[in-house]
C-alpha cells in the first residue's frame, strides 16, 4: 500500500542494538540526513545500491555488481531484469526462493540456451545443501515445478526446459528435509 521500509521504521520506533544498526536505520528513514550520508559512506552496499538504481546502461550496472556481490535482484532497476548478463552474475549468490521464482523469467528470455547458465541453475536445484539451506517447503517446490512445466503465467509464456524441470523434481525430494514435525 505504498509503505517503504523507512516508513515502517519511523512508525515502529525500534531500538537499534548497536551503532551499525543505528546507521542502517538512519539511512532507511532519512538517507539525505547527515547520519544517512554517514551510513551510505560506511556501508558499501548502500552506496552501491544508490549507484545501481541510477544506472542508465547495463555495462555500468555490471561494474557495480562485480564490485559488490551483495547486490541482490531486488536492488536491480526493473528495466535490467531481463538482461542475461545481469542474471548471469546474480545466479551465483541467489537464494533458493528467488531462484525458483525467476525460473519462468529465465525460460521466457531464453537464458537456458546458454549451457553454462543452465548448468549453474541445475546444480543449485540438485544440491541437497542448497535446498536445505533455502528452507523451502515441499509444497512450494511442487507448485513451482507445476507452474514451470505449464509454460505460462499471468504475464508471460515460455518453453519449459526438461532438464530444469527434472532438477526441480530433485529439489522437491530434497525439500522434505526442511519439514519439521
Amino acid at each position: 500500500n505504498g509503505w517503504t521500509p523507512g516508513d515502517l521504521l519511523r512508525v515502529s520506533h525500534p531500538k537499534p542494538e548497536d551503532e551499525p544498526m543505528s546507521l542502517a536505520m538512519a539511512y532507511l528513514t532519512s538517507p539525505k540526513s547527515e547520519r544517512g550520508r554517514i551510513a551510505a559512506e560506511a556501508f558499501d552496499i548502500f552506496r552501491d545500491f544508490e549507484v545501481a538504481m541510477s544506472c542508465t546502461n547495463v555495462k555500468d550496472l555490471l561494474v557495480i555488481m562485480k564490485r559488490n556481490p551483495q547486490i541482490t535482484w531486488e536492488m536491480i532497476p526493473t528495466n535490467f531484469l531481463n538482461e542475461f548478463a545481469v542474471w548471469n552474475l546474480l545466479v551465483d549468490n541467489i537464494p533458493m526462493t528467488a531462484l525458483v521464482r525467476n525460473l519462468s523469467r529465465f525460460a521466457a528470455n531464453d537464458f537456458f540456451k546458454n549451457n553454462t547458465f543452465k548448468k549453474k541453475v541445475i546444480d543449485k536445484l540438485e544440491s541437497k545443501e542448497y535446498i536445505t539451506r533455502g528452507g523451502m517447503h515441499p509444497f512450494k517446490v511442487y507448485l513451482a515445478r507445476y507452474a514451470f512445466a505449464r509454460g505460462r503465467g499471468a504475464s508471460s509464456t515460455w518453453r519449459p526446459d526438461r532438464d530444469v524441470a527434472a532438477a526441480l523434481d530433485e529439489a522437491f525430494k530434497f525439500s522434505f528435509d526442511n519439514l519439521k514435525p
